[in-house]
This record gives structure tokens, sequence and C-alpha cells, in this order.
């Protein structure tokens, strides 16, 4: 469901549009899990013909996924650097960026902005920061 809502329903191709389909996963695959909490249910309770539901602070999934005590510290480190040296603004550009590109890719224009040139070195210096992650 967050896959048709971030990217449509349009008819994706070509090489070109699995490419930045590539790209836009794993920027929101990061900005989801580290940086977009989310209710989780608690507990469901029935009272006549209403439903009285609780549910937990909203947390990320990061947080939950440490919070249950079952990854080593190693690999804690690991994700709470990660959170630490990812910009989720960044993330959000690339996703916006690579929405756009998609849009165009699906309207039938031929040059979609993915050329040499077509970002500029913020392109650059932009897949340089992400590249790490991914």
């Amino acid at each position: 469901m967050l896959v048709r809502r971030v990217v449509g329903y349009q008819r994706l191709v070509s090489l070109e549009a699995a490419q930045v389909l590539g790209e836009l996963y794993g920027a929101l695959r990061l900005f989801t899990n580290l940086f977009q909490p989310s209710f989780k249910l608690k507990s469901s309770e029935r009272d006549g013909g209403r439903i009285k539901r609780q549910h937990h602070p909203p947390s990320t999934p990061l947080q939950r996924l440490l919070a249950t005590g079952q990854v080593s510290e190693e690999k804690s480190a690991q994700l709470r650097d990660l959170q630490r040296g990812t910009d989720p603004l960044v993330l959000l550009e690339t996703v916006r960026r690579c929405q756009g590109q998609l849009a165009l890719l699906a309207s039938g224009e031929q040059d979609a902005g993915l050329g040499p040139g077509a970002g500029g070195a913020d392109r650059t210096s932009e897949s340089r920061s992400l590249e790490v992650f991914l």
C-alpha cells in the first residue's frame, strides 16, 4: 500500500524507471524505518457497540526493534550510527525527485532528467551521501 501511495498506479516499463524505483525504494525504506513514527495497537476492548482502542506511544520501527533487546550491541550501535548519519530532509528530497522522474517517465517524455548534467553537483553529492546507506 505504501508503494502505490508513493509511486502511483501508472505503468512503468523502462530500465530507467527500474533504476529510479530502486533509488526511491532505498530512500523511502530508510526514511520510514529510521524517522517515521507510527502508532501500534496495545489493546482493543468492546463496550456494547463501541470499540475502545488503546495504542502504544508513537515510535519508529528502529526504536521498537532496539527496545526488544534481541539485537546485539554491535548491530544496535551500527543502526544508531546510521540514524545519526542520515539526514531525513535529504531522504525526502530524494523521494520527491524520484517521484517527479517517474511521473515524467510514465507520461512518455523521453528526457526525464536522468542524463548527465540533469541534477548537477547537488545530485552527485546527494548520491554519494546516500550510497553508503543503500
